[in-house]
């Protein structure tokens, strides 16, 4: 009678211990779900952390390492023979500039696309080892990347031109799908990390006329006339503005002629940083004078806008890895702004995300500090203000370190980085609070970008 007893007490005790590991079981089933979510945002947003200080981190190698233009690029050369060669580098090699390339993707090494004039300039008296540096130096951004980032030969897929049918054009929209199977997109680089770049094929530059009006999207001239395709003068239309009269030039420097939407070399907006501002010098110089005061101001804000390089490529990141096919489960859907976000490289190195693409604000968030009179960096006074926790670029603006400003809180950033929204049909732009400029437009504050934490809120 007491063993019948003791066998069901022990029967007891298991059906208990059983209920009560069903129910830890599904406290924790529960809590993993509702954990799921912030996890994969969480991982999202470091991906793209990371993308963007990697990015950042090989557009400044590249500009710092500088770039050489092709002899027949239009840039600032003085001096071409009949066959749009430029003559400058004939006694010099000065034609370095620490900028990224004018071009997204280019081979410099190949036969029928190399620099024809490489051998005319004093290029020709180089050895053979200095010379193929130089031409590394004339490549892409593309094959400048690739060697920046140090990624395999079997993860490079460079076209040799922008002639290549398969590169993005998005002068007029965004790409939303990057499936090959509805696109003809193919991906440019594929990380070591195994995130995937594409690199658009236009290089682009933004201009508002005005405080009115949102910034739009130039495409920098580009012409296919001579080797290269890249950038090119046909028939010595660079030329010919460099070294005709310029009072034939002077009207096209006012802010209405300088936005034109004909896609003709001659007006500024569709010319390389380089031209602009030595085209906007040469004007200064031979007319010093200039008649109408409006212009005279336009002429001398330009000059300080482009200080700093504003001409940018888009470049796409895949956070994960490329679909090999539709039903490919282990990659994400390949699709803009859900795996794929697009980035800005300007070519004075600057990375900036594409808000106008969609990239979403509230992931990359960044505060400012501001320089005291110690020469330190601090947060004094700014903390109370919301300066801690900004969508990245907005944090540029603010900090003075991002669009176009000269040494006032008030002025209108033409460049477009800065000017992005409008709210209520007013163009809002976020200009720089006042510890942030100064009277010699330099700033007095910095910017650093939050590092995502996973943490639940």
């Amino acid at each position: 009678m007491k063993e019948k007893l003791s066998v069901r007490n022990i029967a007891a005790v298991s059906l208990i211990e059983i209920m009560m590991i069903l129910t830890i079981i599904g406290v924790v089933t529960a809590a993993s779900m509702g954990l799921s979510k912030p996890k994969a945002d969480y991982m999202r947003n470091i991906k793209l952390y990371s993308a963007l200080v990697t990015l950042e981190r090989a557009g400044r190698a590249i500009a710092q390492e500088g770039h050489i233009d092709y002899s027949t690029d239009i840039g600032t050369c003085m001096n071409r023979n009949s066959s749009n060669i430029c003559l400058d580098t004939a006694n010099s090699l000065n034609n370095l500039t620490n900028q990224l390339p004018k071009v997204s993707h280019r081979d410099a090494f190949s036969s029928t696309l190399g620099d024809p004039g490489i051998n005319s300039g004093y290029f020709g008296n180089l050895p053979d080892q200095s010379k193929n540096q130089y031409k590394t130096l004339q490549g892409g951004l593309c094959q400048r990347l690739a060697s920046v980032l140090k990624v395999n030969s079997s993860g490079q897929n460079c076209a040799d031109s922008v002639a290549a049918s398969r590169l993005i054009n998005d002068s007029t929209s965004y790409p939303t799908s990057f499936s090959t199977s509805t696109n003809n997109i193919e991906p440019d680089l594929y990380l070591p990390n195994g995130q995937v770049l594409y690199i658009g094929r236009n290089l682009y530059t933004d201009f508002s006329s005005s405080s009115n009006s949102l910034p739009t999207k130039k495409v920098i001239f580009a012409s296919t006339a001579g080797a290269g395709d890249n950038y090119t003068t046909a028939n010595n239309e660079e030329h010919s503005i460099m070294h005709d009269a310029v009072s034939g030039f002077s009207n096209k420097l006012t802010a209405t002629n300088f936005v034109n939407q004909n896609i003709d070399p001659k007006h500024l907006i569709n010319l390389p940083h380089e031209t602009r501002v030595a085209l906007i010098n040469r004007y200064k110089n031979q007319f010093p004078n200039v008649n109408s005061q409006t212009n005279k101001i336009f002429v001398n804000y330009i000059e300080q806008v482009y200080k700093t390089n504003k001409d940018y490529f888009i470049i796409y990141v895949d956070l994960d890895c490329k679909k090999a096919s539709e039903a490919d489960k282990k990659c994400g859907s390949d699709t803009l702004n859900d795996d794929i976000f697009a980035f800005r490289m300007y070519r004075d190195g600057t990375v900036l995300p594409d808000y106008k693409s969609g990239f979403p604000q509230d992931i990359l968030t960044a505060k400012i500090y501001i320089r005291n009179l110690n020469g330190q960096y601090t947060q004094t006074n700014i903390i109370t203000r919301g300066f801690t926790r900004l969508p990245y670029v907005k944090a540029k603006c603010y900090a003075n370190l991002a669009g176009s400003y000269a040494a006032s809180s008030t002025a209108v950033d033409h460049m477009g980085i800065c000017t992005n929204t409008t709210v209520n049909g007013t163009i809002v732009t976020e200009q720089p609070i006042s510890e942030c400029y100064s009277n010699t437009s330099e700033t007095q504050c910095k910017v650093l970008l939050n590092k995502p934490s996973f943490i639940m809120r």
